[in-house]
């Protein structure tokens, strides 16, 4: 059995996204050290071509072609179906990668209380996720600029949230046996790694976020244009109810427990406020 199973989704842009993922994926990875499984959603800009063509380079490379586009969950699952690897990791196309970032993040799974773990990035919808110095970082310089943070800074290993960002994401093959499959409910893209984290929790898991490893986004590529058209809009807004609708209960006891925290802060605060407001009445007298 090889050590790690990575899955990748493709849907055309092959030169913009495809091509330096794995150019990088190979220059940062050691080939040992995984299998890469190239999902395809029918793709029609040479990607079938040049996974042809990759193959007669690279071994560990399995090539799954759909002849339909099937979305981000019902195609990553294609990929889950044939996993040989103790680690399993989800990536999206458009990443650039940094030297260790797969041996780091597989250290950290290690911990039997994790049930997913994700990096830092660039550009994600999860702000704590994001590298705090990040202007002007680019596809060119990231390598530096990222290195420079960790290297000037002191930071904490893992950051434990509620829920993390699957554009880069890896599990333990028994957390994976254990949570099942990405919810096809959530068609084309978006909220499908939400459910996932939640269902992680609910099976007694945490989630974390590596804060020594650092991997490129290159801002979805592949899903941008899509969320900005009208066909794209409604299917975040279906998606989004549906989310809400199966953790329903959940969010109701999370919004009635923020409540519950802001009013404990508030009575235990409240005596300080007294305090200082004594202290400026006795001053101006």
């Amino acid at each position: 059995m090889c050590k790690c199973s990575l899955i990748t989704l493709c849907y055309n842009q092959l030169e913009n996204a495809t091509k330096p993922f794995i150019e990088s994926l190979y220059k940062h990875t050691n080939i040992n050290d995984f299998e890469l499984i190239v999902v395809d959603n029918a793709s029609q800009d040479g990607t079938q071509e040049y996974f042809a063509q990759l193959q007669t380079k690279y071994k560990n490379i399995k090539y799954l072609r759909n002849k339909e586009n099937l979305g981000y969950a019902a195609g990553n699952n294609c990929g889950l179906e044939v996993v040989r690897g103790e680690y399993i990791f989800l990536l999206n196309n458009d990443l650039l990668f940094t030297y260790g970032w797969l041996s780091k993040l597989v250290e950290i799974l290690k911990n039997k209380k994790i049930g997913l773990v994700s990096p830092m990035t660039n550009h994600c919808m999860l702000a704590q996720q994001c590298l705090p110095v990040n202007e002007n970082l680019t596809a060119q310089n990231y390598i530096d600029k990222a290195n420079k943070f960790y290297l000037s800074n002191k930071i904490a290993e893992i950051l434990y949230a509620e829920k993390v960002i699957f554009f880069c994401v890896g599990m333990r093959r028994d957390v994976f046996e254990k949570v099942g499959s990405l919810d096809e409910n959530f068609q084309k893209a978006w909220f499908e790694d939400d459910d996932y984290s939640l269902r992680v929790l609910y099976n007694g898991y945490k989630n974390a976020i590596a804060k020594n490893v650092f991997i490129f986004h290159n801002h979805s590529q592949t899903s941008a244009k899509f969320r900005l058209s009208e066909e794209g809009k409604k299917q975040f807004e279906k998606n989004k109810r549906y989310y809400e609708e199966k953790h329903s209960c959940y969010i109701k006891l999370k919004s009635a427990s923020d409540e519950l925290n802001k009013v404990k802060k508030s009575f235990w605060y409240f005596p300080f406020k007294i305090k200082n407001l004594i202290r400026k009445l006795r001053n101006r007298g």
